[in-house]
């Protein structure tokens, strides 16, 4: 930014030159370029203190939305502190079940699920979360599934 107020003030320099050394007709033809001059650096002053009154309004924005954010992590920090606590409190209790604890009607809805799935990848990840809490799937197999639906006609 400081090549702008340099030439600004080579160009004020040299009209103080021309005034005391010039014709002064010369200074008139140049009287109505020096006021646009003028009012277009006052336009700009005015753009530049806007746009800085913005920017520190903006900034005091972003400062009070970082002290928010600094805040809830604070206190997602502090609450995630006690989940080790309650999970250590809920392992002995028997957190886990295993397939006699699940009703008939249970077993069946999760086979039912298990039924819709077309694609190989959700039923690997049905029979894993099955595992996960001790239960085996009562549903036919992928390959079981697989012999059913062939009907013995080759397309090509």
């Amino acid at each position: 930014m400081k090549p702008i107020p340099d030439s600004i003030e080579k160009f004020a320099g040299d009209l103080r030159a021309l005034r005391v050394h010039g014709n002064p007709s010369q200074l008139a033809e140049l009287e109505p370029s020096i006021l646009q001059a003028l009012r277009e650096i006052e336009i700009g002053n005015d753009r530049l203190g806007a746009l800085m009154h913005r920017l520190v309004d903006e900034g005091a924005e972003f400062e009070a939305s970082m002290r928010g954010a600094q805040d809830l992590m604070a206190t997602l920090s502090k609450a995630s502190a006690t989940l080790p606590a309650i999970a250590s409190r809920r392992e002995p209790t028997g957190a886990t079940t295993d397939s006699t604890n699940l009703a008939v009607s249970g077993k069946a809805a999760l086979d039912d699920i298990f039924a819709h799935y077309t694609m190989e990848r959700e039923r690997t990840v049905h029979v894993d979360f099955l595992r996960c809490f001790g239960l085996t799937s009562m549903a036919p197999s992928r390959q079981v599934r697989e012999e059913a639906v062939d009907d013995g006609i080759l397309l090509f």
